[in-house]
């Protein structure tokens, strides 16, 4: 759903109508004409919207239930998380927009950004990161920090680590962190990060991106071009895991102002996806075969190729496993 072609108050209705479709087991046509004082045509394209941003519904003649059961975020909990952890960020919560990061960039505040849905997501090297309705955790945190950027580097190292810490205290502890942005699953990625900086050589602000697949339907996993996965946390709410991940990035942050990678690394470690691997160097477009050695105490890549140890940014180049 591209939220530019649509009026505010189609916007307000295609809302409404999501509301009524998680409240409800099963629905017809009728019932939700009655609600929303509208025809059955434009409950109608208000469906097809819903179904543009990944909504899976089952639809026949009248009769309309959502396929799966899904959640919508509870941003009162989580504002009451964090206000516990004494966090003062304020959180700004959206139905649909176009991307997280996009919508902090263009803020020029130091908040929270959470969508159950976006049109154009975005992941490294600017690839499309799918958010299908409700189904995925998007959510963005800027934040300053009293150094320059200069000094940012491993920011992505703490911030696999906080998504870890939060997996870790479910009592889920079978992902691993793959550099220098991906958290994997046995089967696939479960989430990525994107950090986009700025600032000079005494300051710098950070956007934080955090993609997760919670509970999206196979279908759309399906149609990634990598294996992807759900992340498959099953006793706790996604809006409480929100809560717990907000927290933990902000801990984190403190603890990477404070001592760089110092305390962090050892946690990379146990979950380095590629330890002891064989992996494919890219970079613009040439494939070397590389032993993976692991990160330095600065978060850059460290690798053997021709008997030689070199050291790699996650700028210059991209990284796969061979199986």
């Amino acid at each position: 759903m591209d939220n530019q072609k649509y009026s505010p108050i189609e916007k307000i209705n295609t809302e409404k109508l999501f509301d009524l479709l998680l409240k409800s087991a099963e629905t017809n046509l009728v019932e939700l004409s009655k609600v929303l004082k509208l025809d059955k045509k434009n409950i109608r394209l208000l469906i097809s919207r819903l179904k543009d941003m990944g909504l899976d519904i089952y639809q026949k003649a009248d009769n309309i239930k959502l396929i799966t059961k899904i959640e919508r975020v509870d941003t009162h909990l989580i504002k009451t998380e964090i206000n516990k952890a004494k966090i003062n960020k304020p959180v700004n919560y959206y139905f649909s927009i176009t991307s997280t990061n996009k919508l902090a960039k263009e803020d020029h505040k130091i908040a929270i950004y959470i969508s159950e849905h976006q049109s154009a997501g975005k992941g490294r090297q600017a690839k499309l990161w799918i958010t299908p309705l409700a189904q995925s955790i998007a959510i963005s945190i800027t934040h300053d920090f009293k150094f320059g950027l200069n000094e940012l580097s491993g920011l992505n190292i703490a911030i696999g680590v906080a998504i870890i810490n939060t997996v870790k205290k479910y009592g889920y502890t079978h992902l691993g962190l793959k550099w220098p942005y991906d958290i994997l699953g046995q089967d696939g990625k479960v989430a990525g990060i994107l950090i986009e900086a700025s600032g000079n050589k005494n300051t710098s602000r950070v956007i934080i991106g955090i993609g997760i697949n919670w509970q999206v339907r196979q279908s759309l996993l399906d149609s990634i071009e990598q294996d992807c996965m759900n992340i498959s946390i099953d006793n706790c709410s996604k809006t409480e895991f929100i809560a717990s991940l907000i927290i933990a990035v902000e801990e984190i942050l403190i603890e990477f102002a404070q001592n760089k990678l110092t305390n962090i690394a050892s946690i990379w470690q146990q979950f380095d996806a590629l330890s002891k691997r064989t992996i494919n160097i890219i970079t613009d477009n040439k494939i070397q075969q590389a032993k993976y050695i692991g990160i330095n105490q600065h978060g850059l890549l460290r690798v053997e190729i021709n008997q030689q140890i070199k050291t790699l940014a996650s700028g210059e180049v991209s990284i796969r496993k061979i199986d």
